[in-house]
């Protein structure tokens, strides 16, 4: 996939010199870093573990930063990210990565349509033996049911880290909460 997006990039690339128009010339170059940006977030997930433990604010910041670079910037949407120092099992971040990464696009897709003043805060903390992620927005809220192909997705995700899920909508946005056990529950 990398590989892919890295020959789309180069032949974006030989296209934008044939352009003397510089609005279109512009505009290539914007979805040339957007190219470039989703092959981050593609070496992000690909990137293998030891399986053991990691610490969640270096994962959790680095996904934040490459969502951002890659969804949001280029929608001209804000993004903000706080993560406890704890350690977390590789697994467990893995599956929250993709739970959070899901809800980023969510409310990049849905929550903003006129792209004004939006922002997508993500909070990943340890508390009482449970970790509890929030993902929010202050978009238009959810307009439909919380139901569609992504949300199904969440849940799955959600269900494999033996968590609950509530999600919270309104006309100010919407906010996801996951919480599960921490590595040291239950012992």
């Amino acid at each position: 996939m990398a590989n892919t997006l890295a020959v789309l990039s180069a032949s974006l690339r030989i296209e934008l010199a044939s352009f003397e128009d510089p609005g279109l010339r512009e505009a290539l170059k914007r979805h040339e870093k957007r190219i470039v940006a989703a092959a981050d977030l593609h070496r992000f997930f690909a990137r293998q573990s030891d399986g053991g433990t990691i610490p969640a604010e270096h994962y959790f910041q680095s996904l934040c930063s490459v969502l951002s670079r890659s969804i949001l910037a280029p929608l001209g949407l804000q993004c903000e990210a706080f993560v406890d120092k704890a350690h977390m099992p590789a697994a467990k971040c893995e599956l929250l990565g993709l739970v959070i990464t899901e809800l980023v696009l969510n409310a990049a897709k849905h929550a903003f349509p006129d792209n004004s003043c939006g922002r997508v805060r993500t909070d990943v903390l340890e508390r009482d033996n449970h970790w509890c992620c929030t993902v929010s927005d202050n978009g238009t809220g959810i307009r439909n049911e919380f139901n569609g192909s992504g949300s199904h997705i969440v849940v799955g995700l959600v269900d494999a880290l033996e968590g609950q899920l509530a999600v919270r909508t309104g006309p100010e946005g919407t906010t996801v909460s996951i919480i599960f056990p921490s590595q040291d529950a239950g012992r």
